[in-house]
């Protein structure tokens, strides 16, 4: 029983992930902001050095979060992605601002990001999809703990059957 139980939670954890990714797919404006900030993200980390520039912008005993890639298989995952962006926002536009100045092909990359991230129709995008990945990440998350609980019940339940016999010895 406990198997199928198991097996239930992942099966609604992997069609809790399709729904989402067919979800987003059919909104172009959100499937667009997505792949807009999966480049941005990734074109800071991609780099030393533009990673290590970026963390210069931030400000001194700033809580904003570290820039984490998006999962590409677990759509759900992207709420963390997208906080972080989120709270990054400012910072990210300045350190674009700054090495679009660059003359190489990096610097025109920037340049594209920037004027981007400068746009109210970005920004909003980005906010209304956090309103909407932050609940869905939270029940994610509960049906995570509750498939990671009735793995680990048969192993408590004979913990506890062990220890009843060892006592009655």
């Amino acid at each position: 029983m406990q198997k199928v139980l198991v097996r239930k939670v992942l099966v609604l954890l992997i069609v809790s992930n399709l729904v989402v990714q067919e979800a987003v797919a059919s909104v172009p404006a959100y499937r667009d902001i997505l792949s807009t900030f999966g480049a941005v993200i990734n074109f800071v980390r991609v780099s030393p050095k533009r990673l290590l520039w970026y963390k210069g912008l931030q400000r001194d005993g700033t809580t904003a979060l570290r820039l984490r890639p998006f999962c590409p298989t677990r759509w759900v995952l992207r709420e963390s992605a997208l906080k972080c962006v989120l709270s990054n926002y400012e910072e990210l536009w300045m350190f674009f601002e700054e090495v679009s100045r660059d003359k190489s092909e990096s610097g025109a990359k920037a340049a594209g990001f920037a004027s981007q991230l400068g746009s109210f129709q970005t920004y909003f995008n980005l906010a209304s999809m956090d309103k909407i990945f932050a609940p869905i990440g939270t029940v994610n998350l509960h049906l995570q703990q509750a498939c990671e609980l009735l793995k680990n019940l048969k192993d408590m339940l004979q913990a506890s059957i062990n220890l009843q016999n060892s006592g009655l010895q």
